[in-house]
């Protein structure tokens, strides 16, 4: 092999490399966009702008993924459940900043399979997703479930050199129900006690309510230059605090 030939296999190499980290920041952003309940941003920004080609499921377009994925599936779900906890509790009021209340999805991406194409501007993965559905219920008590999914997306490389979502499909295997017995349970408690008086330690996880919404925090790290506190996504100073 040539010089001039082993250059251009370590440029292919690194140009794969490179588009393997995209897709699976694709399929990290879609998951935490979902559980965050941002999608909207998430098809404004980590979507391709080849809004004639997208699709999610059998929604193709621009205008039918945003109907389907932020209209139907988000806006209107949060403001149904949201109506339905006033109609128990009365002084949770109907507005914005309460929608999301009884709606927690969280799931995981694993066993990444990525294949990229010879010419380094699409590749196509698919993921197993398991994770939990904690909702509010009919009878505006807790309910949740253990779901485990399949997730396939083709990522593209778009004319400005990121990658983003082309097309998106999920497909349940199987959904458990959970027993209530756990939605039940107050913050977990350590073992042992290593507050030193001097370390902080984090707070401990409350149990899940049907008040609980989800936060778009920390947000999605976004490209920089160089560290600086200006650009941190996450507040290191203890005294700020989210």
């Amino acid at each position: 092999m040539t010089l001039e030939e082993r250059a251009s296999k370590a440029l292919f190499e690194a140009e794969k490399a490179g588009a393997y980290q995209g897709i699976m920041n694709c399929v990290a952003a879609h998951l935490y966009s979902y559980r965050a309940q941002a999608q909207q941003n998430e098809i404004d920004v980590y979507w391709s702008n080849r809004h004639d080609e997208i699709s999610y499921w059998d929604n193709n377009g621009y205008e039918a993924i945003r109907n389907f994925f932020v209209v139907t599936n988000g806006e209107n779900m949060r403001k149904r459940k949201l109506e339905l906890i006033h109609r128990f509790h009365p002084e949770v009021t109907v507005c914005k900043e309460n929608e999301g209340m009884g709606d927690m999805v969280a799931k995981g991406a694993s066993t990444p399979y990525v294949v990229i194409a010879e010419d380094g501007q699409s590749a196509k993965g698919l993921w197993m997703t398991p994770g939990n559905c904690t909702e509010v219920g009919l009878d505006c008590r807790p309910k949740a479930a253990h779901m485990h999914e399949k997730l396939g997306i083709v990522a593209v490389k778009d004319d400005d050199g990121r990658w983003r979502i082309l097309k998106l499909r999920t497909y349940v295997e199987f959904v458990t129900q959970l027993p209530s017995e756990l939605l039940e349970q107050g913050p977990n408690q350590r073992t042992c006690d290593f507050d030193d008086g001097k370390s902080k330690q984090p707070p401990m996880p409350s149990a899940y309510s049907i008040f609980t919404k989800a936060d778009y925090y920390p947000p999605m790290p976004e490209a920089y230059e160089t560290w600086s506190e200006a650009t941190a996504m996450v507040k290191w100073n203890p005294a700020e605090t989210h």
